[in-house]
């Protein structure tokens, strides 16, 4: 399948500029991290916004044209999942923080299941609350499937403004949770601090440091080439978790690395395994999105819209002094 052969070229940031609001930014953002697995978040706004661009940038020429102009709307709503997070939203921060990771010790060997409630019956059966082994798995596979069904409606009303709109939020919000697991302190109970058996945790902290790894690097830098192996998943669900696998196998290096991480507020970044580290990882979280995006593109193209479904009667030839038109 042919993708893009070039990632569209974006002025490099100024640092020097941008450090003193950086460094605010960020200090705010570590004073909100804790060892509670809720309080973490996985990439600063930079990474996920990243993440989102190349991600659309890489697609197939063949994508809808509109979809890849709309790279900076997707970008932008790929931040939103945690600011969605907030102490005056008491009952949305509560579903949606376990939304961003799945710590896989605390499930053990079990296979996770295909769906979120069977997953909770399981948790329930291990006598360990769902919130605090984390949901990410399901929040991508609902998010893709969400995407999905708006495509499908793009496929019949090309031309409906509303549901172009639809497909750029859903694919925002998609692209957050997908980037998220990429990050591998996103998939393990060591997410702050490495546990060891006798209670003590050493490098305490290690999350900022990081969540903060792409704000030093310039994503021309990252995506200095185009990205590989941009294909669809045969099975979704499947597909997710071994992304989630992937993710999971670079614990024991974040950890190795782990004296080797600047401080979040610090924008410096010169030792040559932390750079590849954090290329790696980025590249990796904006593989798995285009690929995710790719995914409920093909997938759209076998969905099928119900019957009821009339966009037209609102979205174009409303009246609201007469009846909907039900042909």
């Amino acid at each position: 399948m042919n993708t893009t052969n070039k990632i569209q070229a974006l002025p490099a940031l100024s640092r020097n500029k941008s450090r003193k609001i950086t460094g605010l930014i960020t200090a705010i953002a570590i004073s909100t991290i804790s060892l509670a697995p809720n309080s973490a978040t996985a990439w600063h706004d930079e990474g996920h916004y990243y993440a989102a661009m190349a991600a659309t940038q890489n697609l197939p020429n063949t994508f809808p044209i509109f979809f890849k102009d709309g790279f900076k709307t997707i970008a932008h709503c790929s931040i939103d999942p945690d600011v969605m997070k907030s102490p005056n939203t008491k009952q949305l921060t509560d579903f949606e923080s376990s939304e961003h990771y799945l710590d896989k010790e605390l499930i053990g060997d079990n296979k996770l299941p295909n769906t979120r409630y069977e997953f909770y019956e399981l948790c329930n059966e291990l006598e360990i609350s769902p919130q605090k082994v984390g949901t990410a798995p399901y929040a991508i596979t609902e998010w893709t499937q969400r995407l999905t069904i708006a495509f499908a409606e793009y496929r019949k009303d090309p031309s409906n403004p509303h549901v172009k709109a639809k497909c750029l939020i859903y694919a925002g919000n998609l692209s957050h949770y997908a980037a998220d697991i990429k990050m591998p302190l996103h998939t393990t109970k060591h997410f702050n601090g490495w546990i060891k058996q006798d209670g003590n945790i050493e490098h305490k902290g290690i999350h900022a440091k990081v969540d903060a790894l792409p704000s030093k690097i310039t994503f021309n830098e990252i995506f200095d080439v185009a990205l590989d192996d941009i294909k669809p998943a045969d099975n979704l669900f499947l597909y997710v978790l071994t992304e989630l696998e992937e993710s999971h196998s670079y614990v024991k290096q974040t950890y190795e690395l782990a004296d080797k991480f600047p401080e979040a507020r610090d924008l410096d970044l010169y030792d040559k395994d932390v750079i590849a580290f954090t290329k790696n990882r980025e590249r990796a979280a904006s593989r798995f999105v285009a690929n995710l995006f790719l995914t409920a593109w093909v997938n759209s193209e076998k969905e099928v819209i119900p019957s009821w479904l009339d966009r037209n009667n609102f979205d174009n030839s409303f009246d609201p002094n007469q009846l909907p038109d039900k042909k």
